[in-house]
């Protein structure tokens, strides 16, 4: 982002004063448009509709059920920006998730109620109907997708946010929230083809609706039930949350009622990946979370 575009925008929501310090907080991103229409043909990134698979493909099942196809995004069309993370130069990714229940992602018992497969070969795909659907139609309608990059800064709520709070608001840790939130949206939407709608995202920071969501994702990952307290008084807490850094936020759904994504109250799904699994192109120990206001 250009210099005098992040200032005007920081001096436009009340922030001119610690411009400088956002400025060193903000992380690329690759923001996600969806347009009405279908994708060209098995091989492009889209959302809904029926994905395009491998021919060896085993349809992801989730108590009995079969998952729910979500998106799929191939990476040859992904902008390139290295700072995002180590992600694949070419493939394509595909997420599942269970639409019906709608799954939070706190129960260690209960992780199979999303997948992410990532298919090497990305020109040799065909279009697989989700198996035993009624009349075997999706659950989404397909619309195309179009990539664009811009930037982030760190979601209210999350790990990252906490050192900006104590850099810009002092300890009184007063900040006028909707201000905020209202400057971070307008940075991501800043190159955006609208310049407002829902921030579907790949990388950067994470736009929590509610707490620290890396910390989550490494103790239910190890086994510890986080519905209540007992996986964060868990006596491996301490030893495991050195390793919260390692988690990369992958994939942001936000709620969108154009195209039928609605997450809870208003809320996100969110698809995280350890970054030395990232770079290995393993994803089958990623973590997905769901939060609403």
């Amino acid at each position: 982002m250009m210099d005098n575009e992040f200032d005007r925008l920081c001096d436009v929501h009340g922030f001119s004063k610690v411009a400088s310090i956002l400025r060193s907080y903000l992380k690329p991103c690759i923001g996600i448009s969806l347009k009405t229409g279908t994708a060209p043909n098995a091989n492009n990134s889209k959302l809904g509709g029926d994905p395009g698979v491998p021919e060896d493909f085993e349809w992801p099942l989730h108590k009995n059920r079969p998952l729910d196809f979500l998106v799929q995004i191939n990476l040859r069309e992904v902008p390139r920006l290295d700072s995002v993370g180590p992600l694949p130069s070419d493939g394509m990714l595909a997420f599942f998730y269970d639409l019906e229940e709608q799954p939070w992602g706190y129960d260690p018992a209960d992780l199979s109620f999303y997948r992410i497969c990532y298919f090497a070969n990305s020109t040799k795909l065909s279009i697989a109907p989700r198996p035993g659907h009624p009349n075997n139609s999706p659950s989404l309608t397909e619309k195309s997708i179009e990539f664009w990059s811009t930037y982030s800064l760190p979601g209210m709520r999350s790990r990252a946010w906490w050192p900006i709070l104590e850099q810009i608001a002092g300890p009184e840790r007063e900040i006028n929230v909707c201000a905020y939130d209202n400057l971070s949206e307008a940075i991501f939407c800043a190159t955006a083809p609208t310049k407002e709608g829902p921030r579907h995202k790949i990388g950067g920071y994470s736009d929590n609706c509610q707490g620290d969501m890396q910390l989550e994702a490494e103790l239910v990952m190890n086994g510890l039930y986080c519905g209540n307290g007992s996986g964060y008084e868990d006596p491996r807490r301490p030893e495991l949350e050195k390793k919260c850094e390692d988690w990369q936020l992958l994939l942001q759904l936000d709620t969108d009622y154009t195209s039928n994504l609605v997450w809870g109250d208003a809320g996100m799904i969110y698809f995280w990946v350890r970054r030395q699994e990232l770079a290995k192109r393993i994803f089958s120990q990623a973590w997905m979370t769901l939060q609403c206001a």
